[in-house]
């Protein structure tokens, strides 16, 4: 082989080997844990039975008929 064809393989040799740089005895790093049990509960949200579209997070007044805004249903969609 040619002098730069020895260069070359030396080269890709020490990159492959390099590679690998974490010493044997190193553990993965653990993922920290998904809040999901610690999380709130989700805001209660609020629809008027005329206008459903009309959606808030606390009861108050439909800005278009002034009906009371009831709880909506936990699907978010209607059941028919």
């Amino acid at each position: 082989m040619t002098r730069a064809a020895w260069i070359l393989a030396l080269v890709v040799t020490s990159l492959a080997a390099g590679c690998n740089n974490a010493p044997a005895s190193a553990t993965p790093r653990e993922e920290p844990p998904v809040a999901s049990a610690a999380s709130p509960e989700p805001a209660t949200r609020y629809a008027c039975p005329m206008h459903p579209e009309v959606t808030d997070t606390k009861a108050s007044d439909c800005p278009k008929c002034g009906m009371k805004l009831v709880p909506a249903p936990a699907g978010g969609g209607s059941a028919h």
